[in-house]
């Protein structure tokens, strides 16, 4: 099985991390993940606390969180262990992401030094001559960065800032982050099943279109045989209500759409006449979550259906029963 490993460093950006890892696994890929400690901070903040509630943390809280935003079936390692086999050329991943990159830890590279796990890391990928990219977030550029940038170029390592594309006319954040994340990991040879130069879908759903600038983005699979679908959440502060949590609001519309959604891709669309949602356990902001529906039609006239959304480990968030009919 092919082995990436994904290290993150204290730059802004952990969602891009997040959006690469969800890919990673689901291509059955797998992940190590090292983030640096400045990283853990970051995604606490990105994941809606606030400075003064990031700072009361503990080490271990902090980890414990931290842990909690990871999609299920990454590897993750200590960043002060040089136990850890990423450590040694006997265990050199078959390429390697940083992402996003700071500054400081690409001088630090630049140099050849290893004082944490990720620098060795690096440093085992480069000697071992193993495909390197590395996502710098930083603006403006000055000329110590550029210089850095221009040497890790000329040993190899590729350079993909996250640039949005203006020509797919994906208009939102979640719409760019995963076409970001196709050429980023398509340029490693891992291709993602999704066009990387244009849309399919124009349709401005709030749930699911991806011309939305403000919308879910949702990206749903639809079984015709057994009338269910499945899509995956990490939803952003955009979302949120307070303290971090994503609002019931949302989640209700990411129920119904679950339900919904199987019947008009198959050509029936349908409107909803009653919906009843229960609320079981709050979703924070960027935690891993899946929902999935299910359909009964009866000549696709009228319709009942059943979602759920849970979390990545496994624990139910919300449950939705539904009644619909048909639009026209």
């Amino acid at each position: 099985m092919k082995q990436i490993a994904l290290i993150v460093t204290g730059a802004s950006g952990g969602t891009l991390a997040l959006e690469a890892m969800d890919a990673l696994v689901a291509q059955h890929i797998q992940c190590h993940v090292i983030c640096t400690e400045q990283a853990q901070v970051n995604f606490c903040i990105e994941a809606g606390m606030s400075v003064e509630q990031t700072r009361s943390l503990g080490q271990g809280e902090r980890e414990t969180l931290v842990q909690k935003l990871l999609p299920d079936g990454v590897h993750i390692h200590d960043n002060s262990s040089f136990f850890s086999p990423l450590a040694s050329g006997s265990g050199v991943p078959d390429g390697l992401v940083v992402l996003p990159a700071s500054m400081g830890y690409c001088a630090r590279v630049c140099q050849g030094l290893s004082g944490t796990l990720a620098e060795r890391v690096f440093d085992v990928c480069l000697k071992e001559r193993r495909p390197i990219v590395v996502a710098p977030r930083e603006t403006p550029l000055n000329s110590i960065h550029l210089e850095n940038l221009l040497k890790l170029s000329q040993l190899g390592v590729g350079i993909q800032p996250f640039m949005p594309e203006f020509y797919s006319q994906s208009q939102g954040m979640p719409g760019q982050v995963r076409r970001y994340i196709a050429r980023l990991l398509g340029g490693m040879g891992i291709e993602l099943p999704l066009n990387r130069w244009a849309l399919d879908d124009a349709v401005g759903c709030f749930a699911c279109g991806q011309h939305n600038a403000v919308g879910l983005q949702l990206q749903f699979e639809v079984d015709a045989q057994e009338l269910q679908s499945q899509a995956g959440l990490r939803l952003s502060k955009a979302f949120a209500s307070y303290d971090g949590i994503i609002h019931g609001g949302i989640l209700s519309t990411v129920l119904d759409e679950a339900m919904g959604k199987i019947p008009a891709s198959l050509g029936h669309p349908m409107v909803t006449c009653d919906l009843q949602v229960k609320f079981l356990r709050p979703l924070r902001v960027l935690q891993q979550a899946y929902v999935t529906g299910s359909f009964t039609h009866r000549k696709w006239k009228t319709g009942r259906g059943e979602s759920t959304i849970t979390c990545g480990r496994g624990d139910v968030i919300a449950t939705a029963t539904g009644r619909f009919l048909c639009r026209v």
